[in-house]
C-alpha cells in the first residue's frame, strides 16, 4: 500500500503534466476516495430529540459543546460538489 501524501496530491492537481501519479498511487487514491464516499453516504446513527413531562432528560456532557440538531449522523462530512476544471 502506498502512502499518498496531501502534498503529493496537491502537486498532481496543480501541475498534472509535470507530476504524474504512478499506478500504485492511482489505486491508493481510488481506495481512499471510495472509503470516504462510503463513510459520508451512510448514516451511523440518528440524533433524536424528545420531551416527556415525567422523564428526566439525560445528556452526555460532551454533547453540550456542539450545536447538534435532530437528524442523521455520519462518520465523515458530506462531500462537497467540486466543479470540473476546464
Amino acid at each position: 500500500m502506498t502512502n499518498l501524501s496531501t502534498e503529493r496530491l496537491e502537486l498532481f492537481v496543480n501541475q498534472p503534466m509535470d507530476n504524474g501519479l504512478s499506478r500504485g498511487e492511482q489505486m491508493e487514491m481510488a481506495r481512499e476516495l471510495l472509503a470516504y464516499r462510503k463513510a459520508s453516504s451512510e448514516a451511523v446513527a440518528d440524533v433524536v430529540a424528545w420531551s416527556h413531562p415525567t422523564e428526566e432528560r439525560k445528556c452526555d456532557i460532551r454533547w453540550r459543546r456542539f450545536d447538534v440538531s435532530p437528524g442523521p449522523l455520519f462518520a465523515a462530512p458530506q462531500l462537497p460538489v467540486v466543479p470540473n476544471r476546464p
